[in-house]
């Protein structure tokens, strides 16, 4: 845990609207809506910062670490990346 909070405090100092999707997505367990409510902006802003922030915190989690875990929806804890191909997105 120490690391993902050092991670997002690098993120914050570089992109700080990125960093504080993530404190709203992955911490607070806001929905990608809510969390445009939040911030007053775009849902799709969100969303595209969600993905910028989650492949920014694997790249640099990753450093030097190759057991980075990914859940299946992307956020940390299982072993796959936030951007691989899993079996739920083949119809996509």
């Amino acid at each position: 845990m120490l690391a993902i909070d050092e991670a997002l405090t690098r993120l914050e100092q570089v992109e700080p609207r990125q960093a504080e999707v993530v404190v709203l997505r992955y911490f607070a367990g806001l929905s990608i809506d809510e969390s445009a409510e939040a911030l007053e902006v775009a849902p799709r802003t969100v969303d595209n910062d969600w993905r910028y922030a989650k492949a920014w915190l694997h790249r640099e989690l990753s450093k030097g670490d190759t057991n980075v875990h990914w859940l299946p929806n992307g956020e940390p804890g299982d072993m796959r990346s936030p951007f691989s191909k899993r079996d739920d997105d083949a119809g996509a």
